[in-house]
């Protein structure tokens, strides 16, 4: 981190000698091949190898000193030496100061191989001395898998036809659980791309009509959509409980995980209402010659405070 102080602050005598000290203190000579005819360059010892004395490419790396109780990096803190200023720091693209390596040896901190540069400058630098891939060399060319593109990449916008085929399929299927998937598989998109479409709300606009698309997905209302459910009455609802524990009752063990989510869908119930219904803690006088189930959790097993607890040492 470069110092936040003003460009025509000079610095400090007490900075100035504890930035040579911390600087310049345990380095030696080294070189390394990197595209230049720049080779004295002057490196941190645990930087270079013991018995060739040549800069080691795996910590040949940025380094950072700390000055005056600031963390520096040490190019840059060279070059505040040299010039006695500052850093100029975010003033925009054009204007950003960097120090720059012309060796290209980013553990480098002999002032003949740094300038004070932009941003700009720095890339184009890269570029020309081979530092940075270009051309047929970027990731772009050579992995065009791993760079997501176009309708792959997760901030893409939808145009045209697609654009109105996934707000009219917004507003047909955007008050149930799961929509967002299933549109986005169906325009191949992204599943951000739904639900920034979904937050600016364009699905609300009375002019948008509901698609004729039928979308097939495991559907379920949403939590905003089920307290706009009118609520069953008393009788209805014990009804229901007792259809459920005798159909998950009767059901074979390895079908029991996927009624839930039926159950669901099928009674307008949440996850949790049904869980209760079948451990008997709502409604525990409908069908009681239906015993408790204890598969995938509905009956979770006490833990031993509970049961010491309990009085019960088991």
């Amino acid at each position: 981190m470069t110092a936040c102080f003003p460009e025509d602050e000079p610095l400090t005598p007490e900075w100035r000698a504890d930035a040579l000290y911390r600087l310049f203190r345990g380095v030696k000579t080294a070189s390394k091949d990197s595209g230049t005819s720049l080779r004295d360059c002057l490196v941190p010892v645990e930087a270079t190898d013991p018995t060739t004395g040549e800069l080691i490419a795996e910590k040949n790396t940025y380094q950072k000193v700390r000055i005056m109780g600031r963390n520096y990096q040490a190019h840059v803190a060279v070059l505040m030496l040299v010039h006695n200023r500052h850093a100029i720091r975010n003033r925009g693209k054009e204007h950003n100061e960097v120090g720059m390596h012309l060796c290209n040896n980013p553990a480098c901190r002999n002032p003949a191989h740094l300038k004070f540069g932009t941003s700009r400058e720095d890339s184009a630098y890269k570029v020309a001395c081979g530092r940075a891939p270009s051309g047929d060399l970027n990731g772009h060319s050579t992995m065009p898998d791993r760079t997501p593109r176009g309708d792959g990449h997760y901030n893409t916008r939808l145009k045209g036809e697609r654009r109105v085929t996934a707000i009219e399929l917004i507003k047909k299927y955007g008050h149930l659980q799961g929509y967002a998937p299933a549109i986005a598989e169906f325009l191949g998109c992204t599943l951000a791309t739904i639900h920034e479409l979904k937050r600016k709300g364009a699905h609300l606009n009375p002019e948008v009509k509901e698609s004729e698309i039928e979308l097939t997905f495991s559907a379920r209302p949403t939590r905003k959509a089920r307290s706009a459910i009118p609520k069953k009455s008393a009788d209805v609802r014990r009804r229901i409980a007792g259809e459920i524990r005798r159909r998950f009752n009767d059901a074979p063990l390895d079908e029991r995980s996927g009624l839930l989510l039926q159950f669901e869908a099928e009674y307008g119930f949440t996850g949790a209402s049904i869980r209760n219904i079948l451990k008997r803690e709502i409604y525990p006088d409908v069908a009681p010659e239906i015993p408790i189930p204890t598969e995938w959790g509905i009956g979770r097993r006490k833990s031993f405070k509970q049961r010491r607890r309990q009085g019960d040492s088991k």
